[in-house]
């Protein structure tokens, strides 16, 4: 039963707004079924599987994630953006953090399924 999927706007960055302090995240879905190919191959990747799995903990930077995970942030960039890219993370804030701008990623929901 897929009832309690909601859409919710998808964030600008030109929506976005700079904090000082860290963000708590838009309102998300508790469940997102994966229909599309593409997005599901993504998602065969267990890295990319691993990192939606930490954006979905909390809104958080790759270089956050990249700790957590014991990974080089450089190597989790190209991952990142192509979970970007498919629509299964968002960009929710940006914050300043000495001089350097600070990108706070979530995933859209908090549980993934892949259909069929």
């Amino acid at each position: 039963d897929h009832r309690d999927l909601h859409s919710f706007p998808t964030r600008r960055s030109s929506d976005l707004t700079l904090t000082d302090d860290v963000p708590s995240g838009p309102p998300r879905r508790a469940h997102h079924v994966v229909r599309d190919l593409a997005q599901a191959k993504l998602l065969s990747d267990p890295l990319r599987l691993r990192l939606l799995q930490a954006f979905a903990a909390a809104p958080q930077t790759t270089k956050q994630v990249a700790q957590r995970l014991g990974e080089r942030p450089s190597r989790l960039y190209p991952h990142v953006d192509a979970l970007l890219q498919a629509g299964l993370l968002e960009q929710v804030a940006v914050r300043q953090k000495r001089g350097a701008i600070e990108k706070y990623l979530q995933a859209i929901a908090a549980r993934f399924e892949i259909e069929g």
